[in-house]
């Protein structure tokens, strides 16, 4: 039996760690022994691979997004070291939700030979100017992986341009989502989780789920309000909002101001499926992207998006939604409001959109369709004589 280490920068609930989750998951299904490295922490996730009997590894602790004091795992040989000591891998899976990730385990498998895969959920132009010092030891791994794989063309696309990526080298393969999004919407959970947050039935509601953070684009949803609040042909629009983080206190206080009480705030929810059930469209503000499983989701219950054009957005709706202007476009916040009173507006363009985003999804965006595909790439890796 191989063993494969899936070697993760991050432990939580967002969408890299619960691709990193499904893929143990997957991988543990097809006979593989499989070990998650990762920092230490208890959540819904590791509480699957719990279940799935995958033992864990802890990493430190560490902000890897702090380019003044960088982490250890850019620079520390140790770390990797350690790790494959204790769980003799035979190839490795390094999942990335940061781009510049446990760089010095990278170049400690090289070293000793050991194969392993790097896959990259996102990127962005500012991380090439703080971490500029990194880049050819970033270039390097990608050169020393036996395969690099993203989640976009887009952000394929990103890699090769600006991080040093070869152009003949990696590829993509797109996030999946699980049957339960894909099961017909559910009526009773719609007016369960609408009577719960005291949103009427006639109400169309525009969901936005995420953590509260700057990347996320809450402030850009906020300032849409106002516009969408003087519509001379206002419709009864709500919004849901769904998520934790830093910025989730004031983006509450704001949203009383300047949304009334259209703005229903539910916190980190495990009920995802049925709060798209509840939902009419979902509308998706973010600056910075890989391919966002909210999107995926929502295409999958056939909810119409509104989004943003970063990471793999554009190549996920493909026509099935409404693509913004970039979130730093002159004129962005009353796009922003067009587009959500377009989309509020009009019932039959949303069952169109919806319909087209559920067919879209079904065929490109499932889990089964990922791990295929991943099950395929890590065996030809672990077994290139095959």
């Amino acid at each position: 039996m191989s063993r494969l280490l899936l070697y993760s920068d991050r432990n939580g609930i967002y969408g890299a760690e619960r691709i990193h989750q499904e893929l143990a998951v997957a991988f543990r299904q097809a006979g593989w022994d499989v070990v998650v490295a990762q920092p230490p922490g208890e959540n819904e996730s590791t509480r699957v691979l719990d279940r799935a009997g995958i033992a864990r590894h802890a990493l430190p602790v560490e902000d890897v997004y702090d380019a003044r004091h960088p982490a250890a795992s850019l620079t520390d040989p140790g770390i990797g070291e350690a790790c494959f000591d204790a769980t003799a891998p035979d190839v490795v899976l390094f999942g990335d939700g940061f781009l510049f990730a446990s760089l010095a385990a990278k170049a400690t498998a090289a070293r000793r030979g050991l194969p392993f895969v790097a896959l990259v959920h996102s990127g962005q132009l500012a991380w090439k100017r703080d971490f500029a010092s990194f880049l050819p030891d970033l270039a390097r791994s990608f050169a020393a992986a036996r395969q690099v794989v993203t989640v976009s063309q887009a952000n394929l696309g990103l890699l090769r341009e600006h991080f040093g990526l070869a152009d003949g080298h990696g590829t993509v393969i797109h996030n999946g989502r699980p049957a339960e999004f894909f099961r017909p919407r559910d009526a009773s959970a719609r007016h369960r989780i609408r009577r719960s947050l005291g949103i009427g039935g006639d109400a169309v509601v525009a969901a936005t789920i995420g953590r509260f953070d700057h990347e996320k684009g809450w402030d850009l949803l906020l300032d849409a309000m106002p516009r969408l609040r003087r519509d001379p042909a206002p419709v009864n629009l709500a919004f849901l909002w769904v998520g934790d983080g830093p910025l989730r206190p004031r983006a509450a206080r704001l949203a009383k101001l300047v949304a009334g009480g259209n703005v229903h705030l539910v916190g980190e929810r495990s009920d995802m499926p049925d709060l798209l059930d509840a939902a009419d469209f979902l509308v998706h503000p973010s600056r910075s992207e890989g391919l966002p499983l909210v999107v995926l989701e929502a295409m999958a219950k056939g909810l119409a998006v509104v989004a943003t054009p970063v990471g793999g957005i554009p190549e996920a709706i493909a026509g099935c939604g409404r693509i913004l202007p970039a979130p730093d476009a002159p004129g962005f916040r009353d796009s922003l409001a067009d587009a959500i009173l377009e989309v509020a507006k009009d019932e039959g363009l949303r069952r169109t959109l919806g319909r087209q985003a559920h067919d879209r999804a079904s065929e490109w965006f499932t889990t089964e369709h990922m791990t295929a595909k991943w099950l395929a790439l890590v065996s030809r890796v672990a077994s290139p004589t095959r």
